[in-house]
């Protein structure tokens, strides 16, 4: 059975997952990231109280995802 695609159709949010958003430092959130295989991990920065968002990056470092606040 194969299904049949539109190519004109738009992506879709197929999973929504909920996280509790702990408080952290960015160095906290790093040693987390050290100590499982999570590939990214959603946070409360304790300095700034904004939601932030570190990342296993493919050459095995982290990037940081921040909001910007004017």
């Amino acid at each position: 059975h194969q299904e049949s695609f539109d190519d004109d159709s738009e992506p879709q949010v197929i999973k929504t997952e909920n996280y509790f958003v702990k408080p952290m430092s960015i160095d906290e959130a790093a040693m987390q990231m050290d100590l499982t295989q999570l590939e990214f991990l959603v946070f409360n920065d304790a300095s700034t109280q904004t939601v932030n968002v570190i990342y296993r990056r493919k050459d095995g470092n982290y990037g940081l995802i921040q909001p910007e606040i004017d």
